[in-house]
């Protein structure tokens, strides 16, 4: 019976032993299943994030094609206003020598005025004083 008590012990303590274990593995399997409904959980939300972030990026994806397209509407009208510029200056160097060549011409056209009007006043002396002359000498036949 001695043994049989020492073996009933053993099994007793064996049981005792098994039973915790069985609750350790129990409890260790109960904090893994809520382990794997919180990583669970936690994946989902990680989906939904990486959802949000898709969205976020084909919005700015759509700004960034966008900006560049502004951009380089930009750069295009600048490159233009920059051709209208250079043209412009160069119609502007135009008229100004065109300008200039005027001047030269006013001013040759002024001389030739002056000159002509000073020819002018000395025919019209001359013709003055051969009509004076003329009425001069008329006189002198008269009294003559």
């Amino acid at each position: 019976r001695e043994r049989n008590c020492t073996g009933c012990k053993e099994l007793e303590n064996r049981a005792c032993i098994l039973e915790t274990e069985l609750q350790c593995a129990s409890d260790i399997n109960e904090r893994l299943v809520n382990s794997l409904a919180d990583l669970e959980k936690n994946m989902d939300e990680a989906e939904a994030k990486r959802m949000r972030t898709e969205g976020i990026n084909e919005r700015l994806k759509a700004r960034l094609e966008k900006s560049t397209r502004n951009y380089l509407t930009v750069v295009e009208k600048c490159e233009v206003f920059q051709k209208n510029d250079r043209i412009a200056l160069s119609a502007r160097e135009d008229l100004q020598k065109e300008v200039k060549t005027s001047l030269k011409k006013v001013k040759t056209l002024e001389k030739t005025l002056f000159e002509l009007q000073n020819e002018y006043r000395t025919t019209d002396r001359k013709y003055l004083e051969q009509q004076f002359s003329i009425k001069s000498m008329k006189i002198e036949r008269e009294k003559l």
